[in-house]
């Protein structure tokens, strides 16, 4: 699925104090010795494939885009800083508030491109201060989205064309940003949809939300009459279709019991709960994900 321009990270985390403190500090030594406006060029490259692969996938142009389009300094930046460079003169900080990234030339492979260890993914040529300080900043937000497009690519040659691949990572992501970039650049990756609902409103709907359900959805029906018109779905008796691929697959369920304090299993059986009332329930969820998978 081709992916749109859209913002996922607001400006109030991505501005010029998302870098390494010892970029700025740098630059202060470029303008201190006369050579903050040098002619500089920064190439974005990596030595190795990821995932023992042979190829990578580019991404997160975008963002580094975005972030050099709205590259200033506010004047909160500046208090901040002079208050941990109280050394640097007062001149200095007027430098960084005329900053801006107007004057740097951009060259980047396009996003969803194959690239290769040490050939420049993105180039960027201008003020050596100004590029010095925006350094950490370009691979912070190009490094992750090219992970997780990479990976996502080498799950959709392995699956085939034919499989929908949907993303569930908000519960496993690396805080509500990394769990929304992630699934962003799952779907350049080729995944159809995903399950994160403001990935969705961020991309105006374009890209679908979609989704299965909790373990605590099924668990909270006690017994087969409290399902009522819920145990079927589309035309299909969820129930009997639990029965139906139970005996296809010639499964036997484990029934669990507490006994002291310890617990009992039948050995050589395929263990789906830890209690006999919560074994239909498990079978249920089962057969609910299977009807969704062959739905399509």
């Amino acid at each position: 699925m081709e992916v749109r321009d859209y913002p996922v990270i607001d400006e109030y985390v991505v501005n010029p104090l998302l870098t390494d403190f010892y970029e700025i500090t740098m630059a202060y030594r470029y303008w201190k010795s006369g050579h903050a406006n040098d002619t500089a060029v920064f190439e974005l490259f990596f030595r190795k494939n990821p995932f023992h692969g042979e190829y990578t996938v580019n991404a997160g142009t975008y963002e580094a885009l975005l972030y050099l389009s709205r590259f200033k300094f506010t004047s909160e930046h500046l208090k901040y800083i002079q208050a941990v460079m109280p050394y640097a003169e007062p001149e200095f900080f007027a430098y960084l508030e005329a900053m801006d990234m107007g004057s740097v030339k951009i060259h980047a492979v396009r996003e969803g491109k194959f690239i290769f260890p040490k050939e420049p993914a993105l180039t960027l040529e201008g003020p050596l201060g100004a590029v010095q300080i925006i350094e950490s900043t370009i691979i912070n937000l190009t490094s992750y989205p090219t992970l997780v497009c990479t990976n996502a690519v080498r799950m959709r040659v392995a699956a085939g064309r034919k499989t929908k691949m949907i993303e569930f990572g908000l519960r496993r992501g690396q805080g509500p940003v990394g769990a929304t970039m992630g699934a962003k650049y799952a779907i350049m990756g080729t995944f159809e949809g995903t399950a994160n609902t403001l990935l969705g409103f961020l991309s105006k709907g374009e890209i679908p939300i979609t989704g299965t359900m909790a373990h605590s959805y099924v668990i909270s029906f006690t017994n087969e009459s409290d399902l009522g018109e819920l145990r079927k779905l589309k035309g299909i008796d969820l129930v009997d279709r639990a029965n139906h691929y139970r005996n296809e697959l010639n499964v036997s369920f484990c029934l669990m019991t507490m006994n002291s304090g310890r617990t009992r299993t039948i050995p050589n059986c395929w263990r789906f709960s830890i209690t006999p009332v919560a074994m239909w329930k498990d079978i249920l969820l089962w057969s609910i994900a299977t009807t969704l998978l062959n739905q399509e």
